[in-house]
């Protein structure tokens, strides 16, 4: 083996000229570094051949994106980091040998289309214009040319089996004057540590990831719970986005190698893999304070400040990224600006049929590399798997995910449809993939926006609304600026965290007095009252929360017409729709199956390409017939208002009655008797306590100093009503003695009949002594003729 040498594993032959070097490294080739002690590192020479020494192992850790010269260029010139777009020629003295067995021709007509050709042992590999130039012979004979564009279509060939032996894959290039390994980078020699995971055990994260993770911007998740406030209806649901993230990191380097492993055609790096996993890691790192609830309060802080533009979460993870980066060497990782800005990307997500972006260092053929994370075309991602997993082990104590992940990534494949290069699915998975996103709707009825859960989130949102203007944190050069500033300022926005809520708790500013009654109410159970629910008919409505909001006051001034009720009550009232669906939805903005948009593939005939499941398939006992519900909640925050406004909302209910559809019930519904929302909770009001109205309507705190007063007045009564009730008892067995001894013989044998007479009489007057006693009046008549009776059989 003199003349062979390896990298990565894969053997080469010793001398490499330079087209032996771009069919190699299409990407590019900067150097080469010896393995296992070896501190020699190789360059291409000026006419950019390779020398390697026998026997020897290199690797590609010295390897970048650069583009190679073309014809027209000086040999051996250093160009700078661009994006290697596969090209296309039809001409048949350009056109590549036809050394490959029968493909898949896609069904879709795409201009400008690059061809994947693939080697008959099922490796493939991608070769450059200047590559492909030096080949001439025919067209593949399967190429079929579409008669409007004049442009030939490939899918990608079929993957190689798992079940293979270790010999290296080997292809031959386009000329016949090489036979090399294909570039497949290898994954096992990747440094990095193994983390412990509650959900996925062992999970590898590579050097950079641990460098991103040791910084204060991802530290920071440690004290952010990934379900915000679920927390006060599962207790534990006290996982992190720390976690979280962690977790989709995982699972997208595993998605990307078993794509890599099985697809070798497509030409995935070892950048690429870690681009990926570096997305999952930090796609969450923008989030605040309980996650999406603080995404929701500065939107309506900013709305009230009439600033324009919405913030998103999303926005401040890129800011947060570029943050991270700019404390980084990313060349020391094997990284350029154009992988971050891939990185960006793959966070971001793109959306199906938009512009594939020039400055990201790839071509459009790995389009699929962006769907891993962020999934905008049917919801399907690793994102989702993870916090299906994660928040369904916290909320239930059990994983609610039957698919196994493992075999799910093993069904995928990467296949061209509609001009776009998607991860599909055999088509034996879509049941199980249906179970996946039956997972997300059930998880949001349950647990994301549960009655509890949407109550403690207004809650919670009011005491950080009333606490913004007077609670500050360290900003940038020590500047103190509000939470709601706190977006526009990143180092501000790192010191946030779910503890503020224990912070104004324990604050001694007088101006935060309001918000922390309202925290001391959370933490009493003491919660904003659910007046009344409806779930309507049909998912699309032409109503609104805001004008659902006025018919109600409006039915409240019909009531009690009275203008300062109906200010108290427009401070208080809370119109929420909760809306649920599968995560997909039609061309009509309906609630869609989210299936209709996977695209699937039959592994035993591949030929036929990727494809997507006729709209007129049929499952009664799997598939709902809807995918999709908008519910209704109105919440008061105040008790003592919530019996008009309970009453307004029965007389809305019962006008649009004919909307409305019947709801399955998720909680026991109380009697009126029984105490407000909560086991922990007492009665505040009387029994016969009347509706409020203008004449005698009072603040709270007034509300409140009467019912202490009542509770102090009840209290001073106990004496004295336990002293009747031993009265009572008392009186109870006196009377039940004396029933007994009228019931008894009052004679003995032998006795006169005076005697027994006397004895009768005796009796009879202590009868109706007790019997006369208050509380017991009829029972006289009652005992007396069952004396006589008895009276009468012993006579």
């Amino acid at each position: 083996m003199d003349g062979v040498a390896f990298i990565d594993g894969k053997p080469v032959p010793c001398v490499m000229t330079l087209s032996q070097v771009q069919a190699l490294f299409p990407q590019g080739l900067v150097g080469l570094c010896e393995c296992f002690g070896g501190r020699s590192h190789v360059f291409p020479d000026a006419e950019g051949t390779v020398h390697l020494k026998g026997g020897a192992s290199y690797t590609l850790k010295l390897s970048g994106a650069t583009k190679w010269p073309s014809q027209g260029e000086g040999k051996g010139e250093a160009q700078g980091p661009c994006a290697w777009v596969p090209s296309l020629s039809t001409s048949t003295s350009t056109a590549a040998k036809p050394i490959v067995d029968s493909m898949a021709l896609s069904n879709a007509n795409v201009e400008d289309e690059q061809c994947l050709f693939r080697s008959a042992n099922a490796s493939s590999f991608c070769a450059e214009k200047s590559v492909r130039d030096i080949c001439h012979s025919a067209s593949p004979p399967d190429a079929i040319l579409d008669a409007r564009a004049g442009k030939v279509s490939y899918n990608l060939g079929m993957a190689s089996s798992l079940a293979e032996d270790d010999a290296p894959r080997t292809a031959v290039d386009c000329s016949g004057e090489l036979s090399f390994c294909l570039p497949l980078d290898g994954t096992n020699d990747t440094p990095g540590k193994h983390i412990q995971d509650r959900v996925h055990e062992y999970v590898f994260l590579p050097t950079i990831a641990i460098r991103i993770v040791d910084t204060l911007e991802f530290q920071r998740l440690r004290s952010l719970k990934q379900l915000g406030t679920t927390v006060f209806l599962y207790p534990g649901a006290t996982h992190t986005r720390f976690e979280h993230c962690i977790g989709v990191a995982h699972l997208a380097s595993q998605m990307v190698r078993q794509i890599a492993l099985c697809q070798p055609e497509l030409n995935i790096t070892r950048a690429d893999t870690i681009c990926v996993t570096v997305a999952g890691l930090c796609h969450d790192i923008g989030h605040g304070p309980f996650s999406h609830l603080f995404e929701h309060l500065v939107n309506r802080i900013r709305e009230g400040k009439r600033i324009k533009g919405t913030w998103h979460h999303e926005q401040m993870s890129i800011r947060l990224l570029r943050r991270i980066f700019s404390r980084i060497n990313l060349w020391e990782y094997g990284l350029t600006d154009e992988d971050a800005r891939f990185i960006e990307l793959c966070i971001l997500g793109l959306a199906p049929k938009s512009p594939w972006p020039t400055n990201v260092g790839r071509p459009p053929y790995k389009r699929f590399l962006v769907d891993i994370v962020a999934n905008k075309r049917n919801g399907v991602d690793v994102d989702r798997l993870d916090y299906f997993l994660r928040d369904s082990l916290g909320c239930y104590g059990r994983a609610a995910l039957d698919v196994h992940i493992p075999r799910l990534f093993s069904a995928c494949k990467v296949l061209c449809y509609e001009g776009e290069y998607q991860i599909c699915f055999e088509e034996k998975m879509a049941l199980s993939l249906s179970d996946i996103l039956n997972v997300r709707a059930k998880l949001h009825k349950h647990a994301y926006q549960h009655r509890i859960v949407k109550v403690t989130d207004y809650m919670v949102s009011d005491a950080l609304y009333e606490a913004d203007p007077f609670f500050k944190v360290r900003g940038t050069n020590g500047k103190l600026i509000s939470m709601s500033e706190c977006v526009e300022d990143e180092e501000g926005f790192c010191q946030l965290g779910d503890w503020v809520c224990n912070a104004i708790a324990a604050s001694s500013d007088p101006r935060l007095a309001k918000a922390q009654s309202i925290i001391q109410r959370i933490n009493e159970r003491n919660l904003y009252r659910v007046v009344g629910t409806a779930m309507f008919a049909r998912f699309q409505v032409r109503v609104t929360e805001e004008s659902i909001r006025e018919e109600i006051l409006s039915y409240c001034m019909e009531i009690e017409a009275d203008l300062v009720l109906r200010d108290a009550i427009d401070k208080t009232l809370i119109v929420s729709f909760v809306v649920i669906t599968f995560g997909s939805f039609d061309d009509n903005g309906l609630p869609d199956d989210p299936i209709n948009q996977v695209t699937f593939y039959n592994p035993k005939n591949i030929e036929l390409g990727a494809f997507k499941l006729p709209r007129t398939r049929v499952s009664p006992l799997f598939l709902p017939s809807e995918y999709g519900e908008r519910m209704l909640f109105v919440m008061v925050r105040e008790e003592a208002l919530a019996d008009v406004v309970t009453a307004a909302f029965e007389a809305w209910r019962e006008r649009y009655e004919r909307h409305l559809g019947v709801a399955v019930p998720t909680s026991n519904r109380r009697k009126d008797e029984s105490p407000g929302k909560g086991s922990a909770r007492q009665k505040r009001f009387s029994e016969n306590r009347d509706v409020l109205s203008g004449s005698d309507f009072v603040s709270l705190e007034e509300m409140q100093r009467q019912v202490q007063t009542a509770a102090c007045e009840q209290e001073a009564r106990q004496p004295q009503l336990q002293q009747q009730q031993q009265q009572q008892q008392q009186q109870q067995q006196h009377f039940q003695r004396g029933v007994k001894s009228a019931r008894s013989p009052s004679c003995k044998i032998g006795n006169s009949q005076g005697e027994q007479t006397e004895g009768d009489d005796a009796n009879n007057e202590r009868v109706k002594r007790i019997c006369t006693s208050p509380g017991r009046g009829n029972v006289e008549e009652k005992h007396t003729d069952t004396r006589t009776h008895e009276g009468g059989a012993v006579g």
